[in-house]
């Protein structure tokens, strides 16, 4: 990925290619094929950022548990932070990455993070949190924006950038706080993790948008009962909630091709009709997929 102090030169030339560059905000958009020789050795986080995942993959950073990323989350890296890769999808990590300068980004943090402890060397301290649909729609549009040529000047898109970060952390505090863990086993809390990373992957598969919930907690090893409590404890997040947002960010990476067969789209993502699918993604993002596909490119504050 990038560093914090934007050189297009230090671009990898088998991953990344730059989306847009300023002097405080660099965006990238990275690709990494399973069959790459370095997907699962990914090598230390040459800076400081945060990333926008648009298919499901195994991250595990160093000293810290495996986790899954996917569109439902944002993941975080400091820079130096050794982290490796574990293919879940067929077609291996395909993200977005945002990374501000260190003046921007250190400021920012001190204000938004109550968690962070001073260290400029570790801005971030979590090494993923939930991403709502505002944002992530918010930086599809910003991406695609680049894209056509319609480039921001770097006032607006830095400060778009910092309202992004901010919405990200707002979200991440709150989250339920667990109390009851600290006097639970630390090896239940263990297998409840495990579970959950494991339900997260099963429902950013799209053969699981058509399961239901004794199906997925049947395939899973565990009861319906147990499976809903423990998913929405460790995420703050109901089984629901949690493939909705998965298939319908993938629906974004859908419309272009679908653009004249939105209803075979929504039957393939498990919907029943196109009028279904229309009012769940209009409910995400505020605008159905006909005015999504057909509607100018700005950026969106969040």
């Amino acid at each position: 990925m990038y560093p914090n102090e934007p050189q297009q030169d230090l671009l990898s030339p088998d991953f990344d290619r730059l989306v847009y560059q300023s002097k405080h905000l660099t965006v990238g958009s990275f690709r990494a094929s399973v069959g790459h020789p370095r997907f699962g050795d990914s090598r230390p986080a040459p800076g400081h950022f945060w990333v926008f995942p648009r298919t499901a993959v195994a991250i595990q950073h160093e000293g810290q548990r495996r986790f899954v990323a996917g569109p439902p989350i944002v993941t975080y890296y400091n820079k130096g932070q050794i982290y490796h890769r574990e293919a879940i999808a067929p077609d291996g990590d395909r993200c977005e990455w945002f990374a501000l300068s260190d003046a921007l980004l250190l400021s920012a943090v001190a204000q938004l993070d109550r968690k962070h402890d001073g260290d400029p060397s570790r801005p971030f301290c979590a090494s993923f949190g939930p991403s709502d649909s505002a944002c992530y729609y918010a930086q599809r549009r910003f991406v695609e924006l680049c894209q056509t040529g319609q480039i921001p000047d770097a006032l607006e898109a830095e400060e778009w950038a910092i309202s992004v970060l901010r919405s990200l952390l707002n979200i991440r505090f709150e989250l339920p706080a667990n109390g009851s863990e600290i006097s639970r086993k630390w090896q239940t809390i263990s297998r409840e993790r495990e579970l959950t990373e494991q339900a997260k992957q099963a429902l950013l598969r799209e053969s699981s948008w058509h399961l239901d919930l004794q199906s997925l907690s049947q395939q899973l090893g565990c009861s319906a009962f147990h499976l809903c409590r423990v998913f929405r404890q460790h995420t703050g997040s109901t089984l629901h909630a949690y493939k909705e947002q998965a298939r319908l960010r993938h629906a974004l990476e859908r419309l272009p091709e679908y653009a004249n067969a939105l209803t075979q789209l929504a039957l393939d993502l498990g919907y029943a009709s196109h009028s279904h699918f229309s009012a769940a993604f209009k409910k995400q993002f505020g605008v159905s997929p006909t005015r999504y596909a057909s509607s100018p490119f700005k950026l969106l504050y969040i």
